[in-house]
């Protein structure tokens, strides 16, 4: 063949799907980066389509190429099955029992791996390539395996590749539940003049050549008109061209070579026309090729966020008052079993009789020490996290670095805020609040779990007692201090745009456009759009509106995203 003669080392535009040739236009780039979004955020089901030829079997390959140990993957190409064969399927990848004929036992044994999956910190994903062949009966029984899921997070997350026919079927009426869970999706295009330019000579570099490009600007031209930027077609087109050129002994290929080899593929590439409709030449010679196909290339391989906020002015830290005595109401609740979450926003019912006391004698009866670590257990309780007590937080002495170290330590972000009450409330994340006792004026910990129309709701200490403050009465203890703990999500790093990198940029944008800004272009530049969309968060949620996104304007953002499993002190 050609490739010694033009300096390859292999077949350049070769129709096998090769991971190692994936080429990023915008819009692949697009794609590629709303399912590293979805790994991060989680959201249970994505779908990925372009028409024949785009690239989605080769972004679906390169996609799973990228996934480490952390991952569980089934992949299943071209599921032409019934839902128990699915199911079947399913269980194999990921080398599981496929013994059972019947849905129930499948899915259970499917469930437990799942479950076990998530107990050992891998996130499993169902990937299913050619999609659009899914009957609907399949596609019913991926909906009910999705429902699969524990108290915070989905089990099994997925993503369908497939042409645009699944979008229609998906959009009919019986299928409407499946479609509301779509979460992310991303529509693969075809290429630009200057991308199949630039896609031509990255599969040229790939292959090994060195010296320079082959194909002349002219020749370019020709094999865009003729392929309308799908690179299924710019494959064929390059590499019979190349054909073409080497039999003619021509070290060039221009643009008589690529209507010689167009002509040899039935082919007829007008001379002239440039002004015509690019997408309209290009279905034509996608319809004759896919004919083609079907006839005669049988080698080819096709195989991848204004609500109204309950607030105070900011709080100056006051000296407390031993004259005037604080009186809160308690309510003991039981703790929570072994794995259970409680919710900020759904506080236990109190009605049952209540007892008045002062806000000493519910706090200086423990120790000060013993009451920072309850605090700190009782709100990683509210995340969801199981209480550890690494032995060396034993000697830290500073509250704040104490509390930043176990944050760390819990794979969570640390928010220290002075004098600033107005803030935690808008922030809405459960805090550890420090408290001057009057009677020995040692400062203890609380956690504020919630906003109530009575007051602020505390769980103190290791009985984990609830108290109700008003908000005069929780001003004459604050210290003036508050820990916040919050989670990043999605690893949006720095401060955008001051100090980051491309790929905070591009998932800040992702989040954006999830939670309901849809102009957002997705790219590595943080534009005026993106900035003026990060802007409307800050004002909604009362944050300084500078288009910078900090720490405070992430927990704004996050907030936003309805599918996270984020704690709040009210909804």
């Amino acid at each position: 063949m050609y490739t010694r003669f033009f300096g390859f080392k292999e077949r350049p535009f070769k129709m096998v799907p090769d991971p190692a040739y994936l080429y990023l236009s915008r819009t692949h780039q697009e794609a590629m980066a709303h399912l590293a979004y979805s790994l991060k955020s989680g959201d249970g089901f994505v779908q990925v389509t372009g028409e024949v030829g785009t690239g989605k079997t080769t972004l679906c390959r390169a996609f799973i190429q990228r996934l480490d140990e952390r991952y569980e993957v089934a992949y299943i190409f071209n599921p032409v099955l019934d839902p128990i064969e699915l199911l079947k399927a399913i269980n194999d990848e990921f080398g599981i029992d496929t013994e059972p004929d019947n849905a129930r036992a499948l899915i259970k044994i499917l469930n437990a791996f799942l479950i076990q999956a998530k107990r050992n910190g891998k996130q499993a994903i169902l990937i299913i390539d050619e999609a659009q062949n899914l009957s609907r009966g399949v596609l019913e029984q991926i909906r009910l395996i999705s429902n699969l899921e524990t108290s915070r997070d989905k089990l099994l997350q997925i993503i369908l590749f497939g042409q645009p026919e699944l979008e229609q079927t998906l959009d009919s009426q019986p299928l409407r539940q499946l479609r509301q869970r779509m979460t992310l999706s991303a529509r693969l295009r075809p290429l630009t003049l200057k991308e199949t330019r630039a896609y031509a000579l990255h599969r040229i570099q790939v292959a090994g050549r060195t010296r320079g490009d082959p194909f002349t600007s002219g020749a370019m031209r020709c094999v865009y008109r003729f392929s309308g930027g799908i690179p299924r077609l710019i494959n064929l087109s390059c590499d019979r061209a190349l054909l073409t050129a080497f039999a003619a002994d021509n070290k060039q290929v221009g643009k008589k070579e690529v209507r010689a080899a167009v002509e040899e593929l039935q082919y007829q590439i007008p001379a002239h026309g440039a002004s015509r409709s690019v997408h309209r030449i290009g279905q034509a010679a996608l319809a004759s090729v896919l004919l083609l196909v079907v006839a005669g290339v049988l080698l080819m391989v096709t195989g991848i966020v204004p609500a109204s906020w309950m607030s105070m002015e900011n709080w100056k830290t006051s000296p407390p008052s031993a004259q005037v005595p604080v009186r809160v109401t308690i309510h003991e609740i039981p703790k929570p079993p072994t794995g259970h979450v409680i919710h900020g926003d759904t506080p236990v019912d109190v009605k049952p009789a209540m007892q008045v006391v002062s806000l000493d004698d519910v706090i200086s009866s423990e120790d000060g020490y013993l009451l920072r670590q309850s605090a700190l257990h009782t709100l990683l309780n509210l995340w969801g996290l199981p209480s550890q007590n690494p032995s060396f937080l034993e000697s830290i002495d500073d509250d704040a670095m104490f509390v930043r170290l176990a944050a760390n330590y819990h794979g969570l972000s640390f928010l220290r805020l002075v004098n600033d009450w107005t803030m935690i409330e808008r922030l809405n994340l459960p805090a550890i609040i420090p408290i001057q006792s009057q009677s020995d004026d040692v400062v203890r910990m609380l956690t504020l779990s919630g906003v109530t129309s009575d007051g602020y709701l505390f769980y103190v200490g290791k009985e984990r007692l609830k108290v109700i403050m008003s908000p005069e009465d929780l001003a004459r203890f604050w210290t003036g201090e508050a820990f916040i703990l919050w989670k990043n999500f999605l690893a949006i790093n720095g401060v955008i745009p001051r100090k980051t990198n491309g790929e905070s940029i591009i998932t800040l944008k992702l989040l954006l456009r999830d939670i309901g800004f849809n102009g957002i272009e997705i790219d590595a530049v943080f534009d005026e759009t993106a900035r003026r969309a990060v802007m409307a968060v800050q004002e909604k949620n009362g944050l300084p509106v500078d288009g910078v996104v900090g720490t405070m304007t992430k927990i704004a953002l996050y907030n936003e995203k309805m599918s996270l499993n984020i704690p709040k002190l009210k909804q």
